[in-house]
């Protein structure tokens, strides 16, 4: 079905979320990212087709079924957004005005539901900031927490990162 397929993620819509480089989902335009229907069908939302210029390595989705992506891209469906982006996830899946800017490619995006959104890859700076390969921004405006991320920079690039637990409330968890 997907060529090079990278993440799914299910999401409590009924929907599944697939992202890779992919160009074609059951022979429909679906360029590296889809809405597929979690139902019997698997089938494509047509209605909901955002494209990229490159591919999609990453995909997260938050309580509020916002989708975070990041990859090689700098556009998305004709909008300037360079390897971050948040997507609706209502019909055609724009883009909204979050963007943190960052310099290289994003290969891994979690967000806490707290107001945060976490970001890992080969990226050396973020809105400008001196920031190497991991980052806190805000999940309402893109904006880098300066109070995190310096002493936890790894000394390369990173390529996963998943927060450890949420629930619904939006509430960190803490597991003992």
């Amino acid at each position: 079905l997907f060529l090079d397929q990278r993440e799914c993620w299910p999401y409590g819509n009924g929907h599944v979320y697939a992202s890779g480089g992919f160009l074609h989902v059951n022979g429909d335009g679906h360029q590296r990212i889809a809405k597929l229907d979690a139902g019997g069908s698997g089938a494509p939302d047509a209605s909901w087709a955002p494209t990229t210029d490159e591919r999609i390595w990453t995909i997260a989705i938050d309580n509020d079924g916002l989708i975070y992506i990041g990859g090689d891209f700098t556009n998305i469906s004709g909008a300037t957004r360079v390897h971050a982006a948040r997507l609706s996830p209502n019909a055609p899946g724009s883009a909204d005005t979050w963007n943190p800017a960052p310099d290289c490619t994003v290969r891994t995006i979690a967000p806490d539901n707290a107001g945060s959104v976490y970001l890992g890859g080969c990226f050396i700076q973020l809105n400008g900031f001196f920031r190497p390969f991991v980052a806190k921004v805000s999940a309402d405006t893109a904006q880098l927490d300066p109070n995190w991320g310096d002493s936890q920079a790894p000394d390369g690039s990173l390529h996963t990162l998943r927060i450890a637990a949420i629930c619904r409330t939006k509430q960190p968890v803490q597991i003992e």
